[in-house]
């Protein structure tokens, strides 16, 4: 355990009498000072990468990670009424904008069905469902446009559609 707890202190530039010190902070009993250790550790290794990961968007405005899907991400999708409704997760900050593309078939290939270019506010876009042919598959993809241009790898699913 020793060994473990010094490796982190050394990763993040603490000394491994510090986070001893710090898990026992009058919270743990003196018998648990190496479980509670580890525990303020691990602790400070996630709160450490992710203000790191919003330490790179608030400085550098560059869009480290694809966006992430909300709907639809299944392998089908069964279009109900006259629109069907793609969504996706906001990216907290340094984000300027969205590229969204649909595409026929397994992947994102040839041309776009539709394709376009969203705002940072946007979190979903409605596709009209007459576009759409049943037990046909399509492809969407995203991508994030930072604030300084940068574009990030794109995220995508592709479903077949079933109409009803």
């Amino acid at each position: 355990m020793e060994s473990f707890l010094k490796a982190v202190a050394v990763k993040l530039h603490i000394s491994f009498s510090e986070i001893i010190a710090q898990s026992k902070g009058g919270y743990v009993n003196k018998k648990n000072n190496y479980l509670a250790a580890i525990v303020f550790a691990a602790a400070l290794v996630v709160s450490t990468a992710n203000a790191n990961i919003a330490l790179c968007h608030s400085v550098t405005g560059d869009v480290t990670t694809m966006p992430r899907l909300a709907y639809p991400v299944n392998p089908e999708v069964t279009i109900t009424g006259d629109y069907l409704e793609f969504k996706w997760w906001r990216a907290a900050g340094g984000v300027r904008g969205y590229e969204f593309a649909l595409y026929a078939g397994g992947g994102p290939f040839g041309d776009a069905i539709v394709k376009k270019t969203l705002p940072f506010n946007a979190s979903s876009i409605q596709v009209e469902a007459k576009l759409f042919e049943n037990n046909k598959v399509y492809t969407w993809t995203l991508r994030q446009v930072s604030d300084s241009g940068q574009k990030s790898d794109q995220s995508f699913n592709s479903f077949r559609v079933l109409k009803q």
